[in-house]
């Protein structure tokens, strides 16, 4: 199931950014909060954005996978989002001098929600027993 071990490479996307923030927050004693720590901030972040994207992403592959979408397809936007996700996060753990990977994340972000909901679309308006 290509969803499946699409959420398991998120899932440690996930984790490695939650440790990110644990580590940060043992190592500068912050429990709560950010304390205005720009740096918690930033990490915070990379880690709700993948919380943000991710559940919406996996939601529409789901649908595309049970309407036999292609597998070629759905690896191939499975890899562009999981690709997005990282450079995204980079951009953001990495400051403002990498900006880029995050403009670059964020539109292969876009591009795999877009191809999806179309693809979804496409599939409903093709089964004509559901209009």
């Amino acid at each position: 199931m290509i969803t499946g071990i699409t959420a398991a490479f998120l899932v440690f996307l996930q984790i490695a950014l939650t440790y990110n923030i644990i580590r940060y927050r043992i190592k500068n004693r912050i429990s709560l909060g950010d304390n205005g720590d720009f740096e918690l901030l930033r990490r915070r972040s990379a880690h709700s954005n993948l919380q943000e994207n991710a559940p919406i992403f996996l939601l529409l592959l789901l649908v595309c996978e049970l309407q036999d979408v292609a597998p070629l397809i759905l690896y191939s936007l499975s890899a562009i989002f999981i690709i997005g996700r990282l450079s995204h996060a980079y951009g953001i753990l990495c400051g403002s001098s990498h900006d880029s990977p995050r403009k670059i994340g964020m539109m292969l972000t876009f591009l795999c929600h877009i191809v999806t909901a179309l693809l979804c679309i496409y599939f409903f308006i093709m089964q004509p027993q559901l209009i």
